[in-house]
């Protein structure tokens, strides 16, 4: 069989291949994390599809994913626990979502962790920094202040102390621990103040409740009121672990009202509180409101749930930190006349000591991943408890306002 071949002349028609869509990390922030530290991780894809799904890890030994957030197919936010003993350098990010990866190559950055310093206010003696390097006291400023708190306002890495020095001096902030700076003049003064990152920018906002002038917050050089009402208690903490701390803001005769993202509010609760405290008490990243509710005893809340019972029984403070180590919160309560006790994992107590307190600060002073309770036993002086195991005491004088905060250069 034989078969014809014929020539045909024409246009060459070329069918191109579509291009490849690659889905890519292209933004983390922030993009380095100290050792000991939990941190909101920020990260932006392009070509990407994050969904329910989705999940994130680091190259890098010690650094834990507790939670991820997905804020749309581009952007996410993930909850991330860096160990004490986490490898120092880069790490490689990879975002997976159904088979399908991004990745960000030395995309970020563990550092070494920082120890946080005590600022202490002792009336006519003045303001005394403790450092936690040196574990001595010098004078901070001779002044006496009503209130401190501290907060890294411009994000530098180095936390600014906040004081409120009364009518005559009004509210000033000491920059980098080296020069204080007015922020509201005499004869304002704050009932209360706070800080935190509301907006997820790396820098602490400042949260004043303004003695008849309602809560205000400062976001660098600028000012906003949040409410009109001045409030009986202030908390901040981020409740929904997207990066962005919400502020809760108890006022008399009001109910419990949530500043959720910055953006809008979540009404809590009518009755009010007689104390608050934000912690992470179940180790999935996400913070959760305790509340002392007068005869009621005191109650846990998760953003958009409801409240659940933790004891039957009023406490005079609140106080939250992860003094074991574990990853999650202790509640430490101080009952008064029964002494200050610990909730562990929500279902054990223990009496951390058989007198009550003034004061109840907890925090890592010395960055070991175990939250030490700083405690104002009154004429019994300042003491810590170091590391879940052992008292030391601090000042045989008992303060007035107490802070803690990473003060000094590494």
């Amino acid at each position: 069989m034989e078969v014809a071949a014929e020539n045909v002349t024409g246009p060459l028609l070329i069918v191109a291949a579509p291009p490849v869509v690659v889905p890519r990390l292209v933004n983390l922030t922030p993009a380095s994390g100290k050792r000991g530290k939990r941190l909101f991780v920020a990260l932006e894809g392009q070509n990407t599809h994050f969904d329910a799904t989705t999940t994130v890890a680091f190259s890098g030994a010690g650094i834990t994913v507790n939670h991820v957030t997905v804020n749309s197919p581009t952007s996410l936010v993930a909850t991330i626990a860096i160990a004490r003993e986490a490898a120092l350098g880069f790490s490689d990010v990879v975002v997976t979502t159904s088979g399908q990866s991004a990745a960000l190559f030395d995309g970020f950055n563990v550092v070494a962790g920082t120890t946080q310093d005590l600022v202490v206010d002792f009336g006519v003696f003045g303001i005394w920094e403790r450092s936690q390097r040196t574990h001595t006291w010098t004078l901070f400023d001779r002044s006496s202040a009503r209130i401190l708190v501290t907060g890294d306002i411009d994000g530098n890495g180095i936390d600014d102390v906040i004081g409120d020095f009364g009518p005559d001096v009004g509210i000033w902030v000491r920059l980098n621990n080296t020069k204080w700076v007015s922020l509201v003049p005499a004869p304002l003064t704050a009932n209360h103040l706070a800080t935190g990152d509301l907006d997820g920018d790396g820098k602490a906002e400042v949260i004043v409740d303004l003695a008849g002038f309602g809560v205000w917050v400062l976001n660098g050089n600028s000012w906003s009121r949040l409410q009109t009402q001045n409030a009986a208690n202030i908390v901040v903490g981020d409740l929904d672990g997207n990066g962005k701390a919400e502020v809760v803001i108890d006022s008399p005769g009001s109910p419990i009202r949530v500043w959720v993202n910055n953006a809008s509010w979540q009404t809590l609760r009518a009755s009010n509180s007689r104390s608050m405290v934000i912690g992470d008490f179940d180790g999935n990243g996400v913070g959760e409101l305790v509340l002392d509710l007068a005869g009621s005893g005191i109650s846990k809340y998760q953003l958009g749930g409801s409240l659940s019972v933790i004891a039957p029984v009023n406490a005079v403070r609140l106080s939250a930190g992860d003094l074991d180590g574990d990853g999650k919160s202790e509640l430490v309560a101080d009952f008064g006349l029964f002494g200050i006790w610990t909730l562990t994992n929500g279902s054990t107590w223990n009496r951390l000591s058989p007198i009550g307190s003034q004061n109840i600060l907890t925090t890592d002073l010395d960055n070991d991943g175990k939250a030490d309770v700083v405690i104002d036993f009154g004429r019994f002086g300042l003491w810590e408890y170091a590391n879940n195991t052992d008292w030391i005491p601090l000042n045989v004088l008992s303060p007035g306002a107490i802070a803690a905060g990473h003060l000094e250069e590494p």
